[in-house]
């Protein structure tokens, strides 16, 4: 019986942190630091996604790449190579290896 009041009260605690403020506190100003904060940095993951996509097929058409290839290098994959190491394309290894060497050497 405990556990269930206390996972009661653990969710509606939850759900109060992150209740959407209403037009009238919105109009008013009636806002919490925390919701002025995220209301000016909220960004909406469609169109993140949308103005990836269009960055990416810019960019690959700038480049002259075809479709496949675009996804190949998005991927990790690298069209010299078409492999991936450890889930990094190699590219990406040789940067980490000079960054690391260039840390090491100071």
């Amino acid at each position: 019986m405990h556990k269930l009041i206390l996972t009661f009260l653990l969710a509606t605690s939850l759900l109060a942190d992150g209740t959407a403020p209403s037009a009238r506190d919105i109009r008013t100003g009636n806002l919490t630091d925390q919701q002025k904060q995220t209301m000016e940095n909220y960004q909406h993951q469609g169109y993140l996604q949308r103005d990836y996509k269009e960055k990416l097929d810019a960019e690959c058409e700038s480049k002259g790449y075809s479709k496949d290839e675009c996804l190949s290098v998005v991927s990790g994959a690298d069209a010299t190579t078409s492999g991936k190491i450890m889930g990094m394309s190699p590219t990406m290894i040789k940067g980490v290896a000079q960054a690391y060497t260039m840390i090491i050497g100071m």
